[in-house]
């Protein structure tokens, strides 16, 4: 593979790290873990959207509340110690996001979550006592590549971009003290 003059180094260093990390050795044995390096994207993938989306929902909420209040010391060790699902909880009441986003961020929440504590994802995880398989699903289908392509990152990846540009249209028109 021919690197990219247009690809920014650290591009190139990532990809070649993750090659290293996972089919570094040579042989019959170098795609061992083939299987397991899809895995590892698709949780990668839904991590790193996962905490995107979630970085800017918090500065949202911090803005939101700090044009209220006087103390906004307290009020960034309070959004810094919220967990995930809170911050997502105070944002829909602020207003922030409406409740189809908040409805699509939970589902994601809730795969960040299920993906974080098991890491194969093509394997059944168990709800507590029920004995019934449950595998790692979002919108009623198993996560795979083409789903994470096709409809994971369009959708998050239009929720990231309005998060973003609505914050960044914010901090344009903020007058200069």
């Amino acid at each position: 593979m021919t690197p990219d003059d247009r690809e920014p180094e650290s591009v190139r260093e990532g990809l070649a790290l993750l090659d290293y990390h996972f089919f570094a050795q040579e042989g019959e044995g170098k795609y061992l873990r083939a299987e397991s390096f899809r895995e590892n994207v698709i949780r990668l993938i839904v991590f790193d959207m996962h905490l995107a989306i979630e970085e800017l929902l918090r500065s949202h909420v911090f803005e939101t509340l700090t044009a209220r209040s006087r103390q906004k010391d307290a009020t960034v060790d309070y959004v810094k110690a919220l967990s995930s699902r809170q911050a997502l909880d105070l944002a829909v009441q602020l207003g922030v996001i409406d409740s189809e986003v908040y409805e699509r961020l939970r589902e994601l929440n809730a795969l960040r979550n299920r993906a974080a504590h098991h890491w194969r994802l093509s394997d059944p995880m168990r709800h507590r006592g029920s004995g019934e398989p449950d595998p790692l699903v979002w919108k009623g289908k198993r996560l795979t590549a083409g789903a994470v392509r096709h409809e994971f990152l369009p959708l998050y990846g239009e929720i990231y971009e309005s998060l973003h540009g609505s914050f960044t249209d914010a901090h344009r028109q903020a007058p200069a003290s």
